[in-house]
């Protein structure tokens, strides 16, 4: 998946994509959560409550 942190439309998709997971790639942390996680220059707009969850999970696992 990739994005841009000001990209509304992947953000949303990203959004989605984490509301029946908990990781990017398969079941545990790995490469690709922070490929993505480095994207974002912070945290995103709560708005976003599954990629808020991930991106504060990943924050702290990172």
């Amino acid at each position: 998946i990739g994005f841009g942190n000001r990209d509304r439309c992947s953000i949303t998709a990203l959004n989605e994509y984490l509301s029946t997971r908990s990781y990017i790639q398969g079941f545990t942390f790995s490469h690709a959560d922070v490929e993505v996680f480095r994207k974002f220059s912070g945290p995103p707009v709560d708005q976003y409550f599954h990629v808020v969850r991930w991106y504060r999970h990943i924050e702290v696992t990172n």
